[in-house]
């Protein structure tokens, strides 16, 4: 992981944040200095602060009411490092303004845990991870919001996925919500659909101790991995 090495010294003041270096990995194999991130549906700043510690122009996009109360107020957080954070808060891209300063250009754009099949379209209707729009929407607002060569990672894991026994539980569907044809069609040029990762998550969880946590994940059986990268033409 060479992303993950190099974020190593970091990692110690944000560790919650380190879960996400394999997703820089899959997306920016070059770095991500000098170039605009936009996450969508960050969550938690740490990992925003790194990208900005790594030379990035980072934003993050979320609904989650708690997190201005958080991070103060939405919009420029200031320099960090080489880089700047800022973040936005509400519907992307449902609500015009919010659109608007989410705004566009950028090099990669990633959302993490967010976009799962169990929350878009969840057999037990949660509003509060709804997007707002349609599906050909929402992926033409990601695909007009890149630059012509972004990338956009869809990137989750999940426990076992829901079956025969269990209870129902959405975030247990990792699944991409999107289909490869409304990604095709809107005009992303598909590099891997609903991509195993699994080994890798398991083996980052071991790196990180999950599995020695008080109670510790049972790796093995429950925790799975799996992604979505495509590309906007150049």
């Amino acid at each position: 992981m060479p992303l993950a090495s190099h974020l190593g010294a970091t990692c110690a003041s944000f560790a919650a944040a380190c879960a996400y270096c394999r997703a820089l990995d899959l997306f920016a194999v070059d770095g991500v200095a000098g170039k605009r991130v936009l996450d969508f549906g960050y969550g938690t700043i740490g990992h925003l602060r790194l990208l900005a510690l790594l030379g990035a122009d980072a934003t993050g996009v979320d609904v989650d009411p708690m997190l201005p109360v958080l991070y103060g107020a939405p919009g420029d957080q200031g320099a960090i490092g080489a880089g700047r954070v800022r973040v936005v808060s509400g519907h992307f891209p449902g609500d015009p303004a919010v659109r608007a300063a989410v705004g566009s250009g950028y090099d990669l754009i990633i959302s993490k845990n967010t976009l799962k099949e169990g929350y878009v379209h969840p057999l037990e209707p949660d509003p509060r991870y709804a997007i707002g729009v349609d599906d050909a929407a929402f992926v033409r607002a990601l695909y007009d919001a890149l630059k012509p060569g972004g990338r956009l990672l869809i990137y989750n894991l999940s426990p076992a996925p829901n079956g025969p026994g269990r209870p129902y539980r959405a975030w247990a569907d990792a699944r991409t919500p999107f289909s490869r044809a409304l990604f095709e069609s809107t005009g992303f040029r598909v590099i891997d659909y609903e991509h195993d990762d699994t080994e890798t998550a398991r083996a980052l969880g071991r790196a990180l101790g999950w599995d020695h946590e008080d109670p510790p994940m049972d790796l093995a059986n429950d925790l799975f991995g799996v992604y979505t990268l495509v590309e906007k033409p150049r």
